[in-house]
């Protein structure tokens, strides 16, 4: 009995933890996009995100969009990936790069 109680124990605390982990995960709120054309600004604009941000990398342009406060990343990025279907298009949080809000 008392290794069980033991056992059931150590689950509880494993729980806590992952638990404690998952709540420390932030939603990504933020979209990087590489290989759009040239109009991706515009476009995105026009798509409903606030802020669109240029940067260089690995000699491409990339962008950087903001998910707007009443959509998912996920649904954001399924419309630019029709969109912009030869674009590379991967979500983020604000921790990913450096020059995060």
């Amino acid at each position: 009995m008392k290794r069980l109680a033991t056992f059931a124990f150590a689950l509880i605390a494993l729980g806590l933890a992952v638990a404690s982990v998952s709540a420390e995960v932030t939603a990504p709120d933020h979209i990087v996009v590489f290989d759009a054309p040239n109009d991706f600004s515009a476009a995105a604009r026009k798509l409903g995100f606030t802020k669109v941000e240029t940067f260089e990398a690995l000699d491409m342009t990339g962008y950087r969009v903001r998910v707007p406060s009443n959509a998912s990343a996920a649904a954001m990025i399924a419309i630019l990936k029709t969109r912009f279907p030869a674009a590379t298009i991967n979500a983020e949080t604000t921790d990913d790069f450096a020059f995060a809000n």
